[in-house]
């Protein structure tokens, strides 16, 4: 995982999003590209789009909403993270060790 738990996960500018029939759908308006997330990325992208959120906020908010292992949440979510991330679709903040 390379999303660490504290990291504070914030949605990209240039993009437009809605909802359809469960699911989202995302246009990067940079890019011309659009992706479509299922129900549970769909969640995740909600999440986000109400505010900036870490790591360990987003898995506890799926996994209490999907009942799913906490471990296993946590590797999924940090996976679906990774590829929004690759996909210049949020931005990761690692907060500063003092």
């Amino acid at each position: 995982m390379s999303i660490s738990s504290d990291s504070m996960i914030t949605v990209s500018s240039d993009l437009s999003s809605c909802d359809i029939a469960g699911e989202a759908v995302v246009l990067d308006l940079k890019q011309g590209v659009y992706y479509g997330l299922n129900p549970v990325g769909a969640t995740i992208w909600n999440l986000l789009m109400e505010r900036p959120r870490t790591f360990a906020e987003l898995a506890s908010a799926i996994g209490a909403e999907y009942e799913i292992d906490e471990s296993q949440c946590r590797t999924e979510v940090a996976e679906f993270l990774d590829k929004l991330k690759a996909a210049g679709l949020v931005t990761e903040q690692v907060k500063v060790q003092s």
